[in-house]
């Protein structure tokens, strides 16, 4: 069935009579197998109505009813580029882009351009505006329905002749991708190409084998790398449609190749602005590397961390990997930004698995973000753990006042230490701590001497996995400060009715690890003391990172000692 214009036949009962044999040859009317039987020269597939051979268990995606059409076919050109395509218009499309709505232009209207007043879609040549699969026909007979496409009667863009068409953005975006539908009831082979205009850079490709009965389906990619131009192409010149045109400014991923010891600022965009991404500076990596920058994709109700408690705001990973595929140290530190929402006293968490240590970062600002609208003030309502953690700091006071807040414009970021390397990132709300000491190198033992009073809020975790877990009965232990860290087995712990706490002490002649814990299983106040060796010196400004985690939860929070703007941490000699 071809569809013509203005005048067509209005029939879905039509797809396979001889009323395209003007337009297709009599090789349209032929007995021949349907799309989906084993053909006779292809003993180990189906053949196409294209005549192409393809393998029935993996290149083909079946639907309801009739029709079967590829899964997209893709392909990254641009060196150096993630380049993601998108099957069906699920919510990880949709809820990632903004569609750009033509239901306003009048159906039958020649169409130049379509705006959505942020994003100009130029087209050539010129298509015509119609309402597919609606009854009376409003230019366009069929389209699928969910999941293959968003809604079964869109509004489309429809080429009632030709193989080809053009569309040129207004800017470069990350994200674009249409359903679209061949006009002849037929199998035919689509072409997407997302490119770069300046250069011009192919940045990927998509194909798709597409049949022409109700069978749209989506051409949708997301890249690392800005394109602003889209061609698609057919397999023979008769014409297709266009709907739900989506597009996106956002990147969730970045990469880029740095060469030995040159500085670089590698980051992701929001809204035509850098939100999150890492600073290299000169002679960080002694070697060349290919550094990336993505939000993780988290399923609903998930956590960047399994354990980390408090948890606020995005995931974000960062590696920097050598030709082979290995981490390279860095030799140099490195200042990792994420925008927030809102200034809130938070930490930055660095940690390499998701149930692996949490490492609070010392904070500093990441003037290489754009975070403005990320405004003061405007922090949301405060509930559960996280509402417990801030009021609980409100009351006590300065004894436990949090670092100064950066100034939102200039972002979040915190530092990682030389060697510390890359790795994933996410901001929690901080363990309480109402005192803390630290004696470096006592008595020229080679061993720091450490000691934090705080609170551990002991209510139930409120994410998988351990979803429920809650008080101290006793549990495991991990203490952790700065490159220290130690675990205590709960058999370890013994009750002591006289404090009403749990009470851990080391053995005796015991010279180093903690030396002595306490736990309150009802309030989650705690005192911890040890002694870490080698000495960490004051190699890292006196700055400690210090976390527990009790069964699996954990909170940390970043100590600075020997100044009143951080957490109270006396510096003794």
């Amino acid at each position: 069935m071809i569809r013509f214009f203005p005048a067509r036949s209005h029939s879905r009962l039509l797809s396979r009579t001889c009323a395209s044999i003007l337009l297709v040859g009599l090789a349209a009317c032929a007995d021949r197998p349907s799309p989906t039987s084993p053909a006779a020269n292809c003993p180990n597939g189906v053949k196409t109505n294209s005549g192409k051979c393809v393998a029935a268990t993996s290149a083909l995606t079946t639907g309801p009813g009739v029709r079967t059409s590829s899964v997209p076919v893709a392909s990254a050109v641009a060196a150096a580029t993630t380049f993601t395509t998108f099957e069906n218009p699920d919510a990880s499309w949709t809820g990632s882009t903004t569609l750009i709505d033509i239901s306003s232009i009048p159906n039958s209207s020649p169409v130049t351009a379509v705006t959505d007043g942020n994003l100009t879609v130029a087209l050539s040549p010129t298509m015509t505006k119609a309402h597919a699969n609606v009854d009376p026909d409003e230019g366009w007979d069929t389209w699928s329905d969910p999941p293959y496409s968003e809604v079964s009667s869109p509004h489309v863009l429809a080429l009632y002749s030709g193989g080809s068409a053009e569309l040129t953005l207004s800017k470069g975006v990350f994200a674009f991708g249409f359903e679209i539908e061949p006009n002849p009831f037929l199998f035919r082979d689509l072409t997407v190409t997302f490119i770069l205009s300046s250069g011009p850079t192919t940045v990927g490709t998509i194909t798709r084998t597409i049949h022409g009965e109700a069978g749209a389906r989506l051409m949708a990619a997301r890249s690392t790398t800005a394109f602003d131009k889209i061609t698609i192409s057919s397999s023979e010149p008769d014409g297709f449609a266009i709907g739900q045109l989506r597009y996106s400014e956002n990147t969730s991923e970045a990469t880029e190749f740095v060469p030995a010891n040159e500085p670089a600022t590698v980051t992701v965009t929001e809204d035509g602005k850098d939100v999150a991404g890492i600073d290299i500076p000169a002679n960080t990596f002694g070697e060349n590397v290919t550094v990336t920058v993505r939000f993780e994709t988290l399923d609903a109700g998930a956590h960047c961390h399994d354990f980390l408690m408090g948890q606020i705001g995005r995931c974000l990973e960062i590696t920097a990997r050598d030709a082979s595929g290995e981490k390279v140290p860095n030799q140099q530190p490195l200042t990792v930004g994420l925008c927030l929402e809102s200034a809130e006293p938070l930490e930055i968490f660095k940690f390499e698995e998701p149930q692996g240590r949490a490492t609070p970062l010392q904070q500093t600002s990441a003037a290489f973000l754009d975070c403005n609208g990320f405004q003061y003030g405007s922090a949301r309502p405060k509930t559960g753990i996280q509402g417990f953690a801030l009021g609980l700091m409100k009351r006590v006071g300065d004894w436990i006042g949090p670092k100064p807040l950066m100034a939102a414009h200039l972002g979040f970021g915190g530092i990682i230490g030389i060697g510390g390397g890359t790795s994933f990132f996410t901001w929690a709300s901080p363990i309480q701590v109402a005192s803390a000491k630290l004696v470096v190198n006592m008595q020229n033992s080679g061993k720091d001497q450490f000691g934090v009073d705080g609170t551990f809020d002991l209510s139930q975790k409120n994410f998988d996995p351990y979803l429920g877990e809650q008080g101290f009965s006793p549990s495991a232990v991990t203490v952790a400060f700065g490159e220290f860290e130690q675990t205590i087995a709960p058999s370890s712990f013994i009750y002591s009715k006289t404090i009403k706490r749990w009470v851990y002490t080391a053995p005796k002649g015991t010279k180093s690890g903690v030396q002595a814990l306490q736990i309150d299983p009802i309030s989650g106040a705690f005192t911890v003391g040890g002694a870490s060796a080698p000495s960490e010196g004051e190699r890292r400004s006196f700055f400690r990172a210090f976390s527990l985690q009790i069964g699996h939860r954990i909170r940390g929070a970043g100590l600075l000692c020997g100044t009143d703007k951080y957490f109270k941490c006396q510096l003794l000699h």
